[in-house]
């Protein structure tokens, strides 16, 4: 015993215990699956809530808002895409135990963005707005401008969500590709939503403008 100390082999050789690289080809299978799992639910929620609840909006200008969003969000989510499918892009490959922390961390996150998503939404469905506005506030029946709840503090809450999203998935599959794809998602959605900042303004006037000055764009103190 004495000479396998002094030889300096490791604990798990000692113990006669080998750790297979299927091991942790399956562990990061269970934790791609699972973040997978949370993506797809939170997307099946969402188209889910949209076909029962559609937004008022002009089919042609829907249909251009839509796209603007997909094109705008493909850089982000090509890339998610590729990595669930079991791509790896940049991966940390951190210690054993900093690896379950990182990939721990992410699913919690993963969680809250879900939570984040959805809450705009079900506010909608209670209260029956309709957003972004493209006409007239007062041409569409019980429209109103929401500013409690999420929206007391942050003027896009559904948009925090997604970054907060980006940097989840990106933990959960620990890559450094985080580090690309979080500025060019704060980019692209701040585009989206200066655009959407400019209807709102159209449609509420000097109301809009005091809701703005006392809010942030996507996250208090910060932006």
């Amino acid at each position: 015993m004495a000479n396998t100390l002094a030889s300096g082999a490791s604990p798990r050789k000692r113990l006669g215990v080998q750790v297979s690289p299927a091991a942790h080809t399956m562990s990061e299978l269970h934790w791609r699956i699972l973040i997978g799992l949370i993506v797809a639910a939170t997307i099946f929620v969402r188209l889910a809530y949209d076909r029962v609840y559609p937004q008022i909006i002009e089919g042609s200008k829907n249909r251009r808002r839509r796209l603007r969003i997909a094109l705008t969000s493909l850089p982000v989510t090509g890339p998610i895409l590729l990595q669930l499918a079991g791509i790896d892009i940049l991966p940390m490959n951190p210690s054993d135990s900093m690896d379950f922390v990182v990939r721990a961390i992410g699913i919690i996150l993963a969680l809250f963005a879900t939570v984040g998503l959805m809450w705009p939404r079900m506010m909608r469905l209670r209260r029956a707005v309709w957003s972004p506005p493209v006409t007239a506030p007062n041409s569409i029946p019980a429209h109103q401008l929401v500013t409690s709840g999420p929206y007391r503090h942050v003027r896009h809450p559904f948009y925090a969500a997604c970054l907060l999203g980006v940097v989840a998935v990106e933990l959960a599959l620990a890559s450094y590709l985080l580090l690309l794809l979080f500025p060019i998602a704060v980019i692209g959605l701040s585009i989206v939503a200066r655009a959407e900042e400019r209807n709102l303004e159209l449609a509420y006037g000097e109301k809009y403008r005091q809701y703005m000055r006392r809010t942030w764009r996507f996250v208090p103190l910060v932006y």
